[in-house]
């Protein structure tokens, strides 16, 4: 889901850091210090493709420049039942972005 915030096991291509907890308390459902659930865009390979959102800022001038526009807040964590049936995790980041868009975001895939 979006959580509007970043992964502190995998930078996104950006490198940016978290800003809460959010993601380490979900992973860790019981508390007990070892994760029950995986981020998936860890299996995102390479790190230039690990980004779900387009934020339009460094010019605003409506072009995704890339980089440091782009950055990951959406995530689909899984249980290791669920890990070991995953065959891929895809971001579909190739569609346009206009003033029409309903997201800046991209849709994931698992």
């Amino acid at each position: 889901g979006d959580l509007n915030d970043f992964s502190d096991r995998h930078l996104d291509v950006a490198g940016s850091t978290p800003t809460s907890r959010v993601l380490a308390m979900l992973r860790d459902l019981d508390r007990d210090g070892v994760d029950d659930l995986e981020e998936m865009m860890g299996r995102v390979q390479p790190r230039s493709e690990r980004y779900t959102a387009w934020w339009d800022h460094a010019p605003q001038d409506g072009v995704d420049q890339g980089g440091t526009e782009h950055s990951q807040l959406d995530h689909v964590l899984l249980s290791t039942g669920l890990v070991a049936a995953a065959t891929s995790v895809r971001v579909r980041m190739h569609h346009a972005h206009s003033a029409a868009a309903v997201s800046d975001h991209w849709p994931m895939s698992v």
